[in-house]
């Protein structure tokens, strides 16, 4: 799930640390994805500090929302149908289908919570905000992440540039899916390619809008 979807089941938290623990995982590997991060192999110097260990607390709540989303029948039925839609636009790249549909789900699930009001996506970046920054420093460098001070100037300019409001406008959500073929595979789809997935993703949010909030729900009821 992305950053919205995990920021769902926890909405009325206010615990800026907690929050910052549901979206660390994330945005740690956004930022350099040879961090390799595992707290539990240091929950001893994690809990000698209370933010420490919020932090800690939110970061095992996103493992456990991202295991019951990608084990449950919602994730492999609508990657699948997804899938199949965009498919013949990938032809002759090195992109492949199910990724690009499993990263085009999670970002569409956002979208949709965005659009009908499901969470407070201002509220959210207050809490990125209020997060003792040192506090973020120290659990990286508990978790042995060499220089952890370089994580603060891209985590900064995620709260800065609040890109997340763009997803409701899938030309941008689109624009969001090019940097990530762009980043995994080198490559980068053409102005007719970029309009022909738009089109197929608005099309397919036109079925997925109804029943969207069934894997939140059904999540919920597994927590």
């Amino acid at each position: 799930m992305n950053f919205l979807s995990h920021y769902y089941f926890d909405k009325d938290s206010i615990n800026a640390h907690f929050v910052l623990g549901l979206v660390l995982p994330d945005l740690t590997k956004n930022f350099n994805k040879t961090w390799n991060i595992h707290p539990q192999k240091f929950i001893e110097q994690l809990s000698a500090n209370a933010q420490l260990m919020e932090i800690y607390d939110g970061w095992q709540k996103h493992l456990l929302v991202d295991k019951l989303f990608h084990s449950s029948a919602f994730f492999k039925q609508e990657t699948d149908k997804l899938k199949q839609f965009i498919t013949p636009l990938l032809s002759g790249t090195l992109v492949r289908p199910f990724i690009l549909a499993h990263i085009a789900l999670e970002l569409m699930l956002d979208s949709l919570l965005i659009e009908n009001k499901k969470v407070d996506i201002q509220q959210f970046y207050t809490h990125l905000r209020d997060i003792n920054q040192h506090t973020l420093v120290e659990y990286l460098r508990i978790n042995a992440i060499n220089q952890p001070e370089s994580f603060l100037n891209f985590y900064n300019k995620f709260i800065e540039n609040a890109y997340l409001y763009s997803y409701t406008d899938y030309s941008k959500l689109v624009y969001a899916l090019n940097r990530i073929c762009y980043s995994v595979w080198g490559t980068n789809f053409s102005e007719e390619t970029k309009t022909e997935l738009e089109q197929v993703l608005l099309q397919y949010k036109t079925e997925l809008i109804s029943k969207f909030t069934d894997i939140f729900d059904e999540i919920t009821t597994k927590l």
